[in-house]
């Protein structure tokens, strides 16, 4: 797989997500706001596990990076998460599958669980192998926004290059 390289929004948290270096870099981007933002101090604890959750969850469903914001608007919670992960393009029996937009449609499988999401998931072949596809999602659970989401994960998915 190619590095890649993608960008975020200036106020989004990007860190690693590894478990081998997780916790080091949440500590050090909520000790970092804090400073910044005084007035998130309070909430120092319920931001630390949420960026841990949201970084375990991303990390173990096989995102290699994720970017996230989490914002209080006048009293209420926003958040989205903006994930990259590498898919394998070829199916059980070893045929490349195809890049078509309504072929992989086709393809997806039912979520047997709800969740209420504005979602945007774009698909990249990874150049040089017609076996590995890169998959950009961006979800947010405030539907209210979903349409400001959308162009947000509109924007940042038309920065993603290879590099």
């Amino acid at each position: 797989m190619p590095s890649f390289s993608l960008a975020v929004p200036e106020s989004w948290w990007e860190f690693d997500i590894r478990p081998e270096g997780r916790e080091a870099t949440v500590r050090a981007l909520v000790d970092e706001r804090v400073r910044e933002m005084p007035e998130l101090a309070p909430y120092r604890a319920d931001v630390t596990s949420m960026l841990r959750k949201m970084a375990k969850d991303a990390h173990d469903s096989g995102a290699l990076y994720m970017g996230c914001m989490a914002e209080n608007f006048d009293g209420i919670p926003l958040s989205a998460t903006v994930t990259v992960s590498v898919l394998g393009a070829r199916n059980k029996q070893g045929v490349a599958l195809s890049t078509a937009p309504r072929a992989i449609a086709g393809s997806l499988r039912t979520i047997t669980r709800t969740l209420r999401m504005a979602l945007t998931q774009t698909y990249v072949p990874v150049p040089g192998t017609a076996d590995q596809v890169v998959l950009i999602s961006g979800a947010s659970p405030v539907l209210d926004l979903a349409d400001a989401f959308h162009d947000i994960f509109d924007a940042v998915t038309s920065t993603f290059r290879f590099v």
